[in-house]
C-alpha cells in the first residue's frame, strides 16, 4: 500500500520532535481535543494532558528519546477528511532506570488523522507496546 505524503511528513515531524523531547512541538501535532492512550493504558483526553503526561516522564527516560524511531506502515481514508494510520516504533537500548538492563522496545501507534488549517493533525492515538 502506498503511504500518503501527508502521513509521511507528519510521521517525520513526530519522530523528530519526540526524539528531541520537545513536548510543545510534538504536542502541536495533536488536535486540542485529542485522545491518547499510552502503552501503559493511561488515557489522556486533550492536547494539554498529552503534553503534561509526557513532561512528567522521568528525566532518565527523556534523555533516551534520541534513539526512538517511527516507521509509517499504512494509512487509509475512512471518509472524507478522516484517515486511519499505523506506524511501528522502535526504541533500542531503552532502560527504565540507571540500574535497569537495556532492552529493545517496539510497538505500534494507531492514529486517527484529520485535516486542519495547520495540515494533518492527530485526533486520536493508541500506543501499543509489542516488546
Amino acid at each position: 500500500m502506498s503511504i500518503p505524503t501527508e502521513f509521511m511528513s507528519l510521521a517525520g515531524v513526530y519522530q523528530q520532535t519526540f526524539r528531541s523531547a520537545d513536548w510543545e512541538a510534538w504536542g502541536s501535532l495533536f488536535q486540542e481535543d485529542a485522545d491518547f492512550v499510552t502503552w501503559g493504558g493511561v488515557w489522556w483526553r486533550s492536547r494539554a494532558e498529552i503534553i503534561a503526561g509526557h513532561r512528567k516522564v522521568d528525566e532518565w527516560v527523556q534523555a533516551q528519546t534520541g534513539g526512538y524511531v517511527l516507521r509509517p506502515l499504512d494509512a487509509s481514508a475512512l471518509a472524507t477528511g478522516i484517515v486511519l494510520a499505523h506506524a511501528a516504533w522502535e526504541w533500542p537500548g531503552f532502560r527504565s532506570s540507571a540500574l535497569a538492563t537495556a532492552e529493545d522496545r517496539t510497538g505500534v501507534l494507531t492514529m486517527l488523522l484529520v485535516p486542519t488549517d495547520r495540515g494533518w493533525r492527530i485526533r486520536a492515538s493508541h500506543n501499543t507496546r509489542a516488546a
